[in-house]
């Protein structure tokens, strides 16, 4: 995967999530726990494992779209 490829990819999931919408649902989640008996450090394990499990998907999804970009390259030539 072409390294322009890759920024722009990880420029969209970052525009996507920085979306003002989705943030503010996150925060609404989030004062919800509080006000529900969370404690912050509960709150910060949830995101901790979300990253956790956001890295593993990616760990196995980056080789499989590398994969299928070469196919897909290979068949335009």
């Amino acid at each position: 995967m072409s390294e322009t490829v890759w920024v722009h990819a990880n420029l969209i999931a970052i525009l996507w999530f920085a979306e003002a919408r989705v943030m503010a649902r996150k925060r609404r989640y989030i004062h919800n726990a509080l006000q529900a008996g969370a404690t912050m450090e509960e709150i910060m394990e949830v995101l901790k494992l979300c990253v956790a499990q956001g890295v593993q998907a990616c760990n196995l999804a980056v080789p499989i779209l590398a994969e299928e970009l070469a196919r897909h390259t290979d068949t335009q030539a």
